[in-house]
């Protein structure tokens, strides 16, 4: 009995610093959300423009968690760790800061997906 306790143990051990949580079952809360931003008459990439990902609230409320900024290509990407929670993300582009040369676009990211938004196209204003 006391060699079968041992090795159970011992097994024990293996599993947790090999990186196996057989005791997690909390989702995934990593949000990744990346684009291109184009002026769509030319297609020409608009950079320096603010991306914002907002957690939608309870009562309609958007609050902000993480921004970035389009580079040189137009491309942006943001990563944000939402935890538990399992509410819908908005993204919105040409936001924090807001430049009122172009018009504005978004979409929607949940916590635990990638989400690509592709070429996205603003007019400008």
């Amino acid at each position: 009995m006391r060699r079968f306790a041992s090795t159970f143990v011992i097994a024990a051990q293996l599993l947790l610093v090999g990186g196996c949580d057989f005791l997690a079952n909390e989702k995934d809360g990593t949000i990744i959300v990346a684009g291109t931003v184009v002026l769509a008459e030319t297609g020409i990439p608009i950079q320096n423009l603010g991306v914002s990902l907002g957690e939608n609230g309870s009562f309609g409320g958007l609050f902000i968690r993480a921004t970035a900024n389009t580079g040189t290509d137009g491309s942006f990407r943001i990563i944000y760790d939402a935890g538990p929670n399992v509410r819908l993300h908005t993204v919105t582009v040409n936001d924090e800061p807001y430049n009122p040369r172009f018009t504005v676009s978004g979409g929607s990211a949940r916590p635990g997906e990638v989400t690509d938004l592709g070429v996205i196209e603003l007019g400008e204003n």
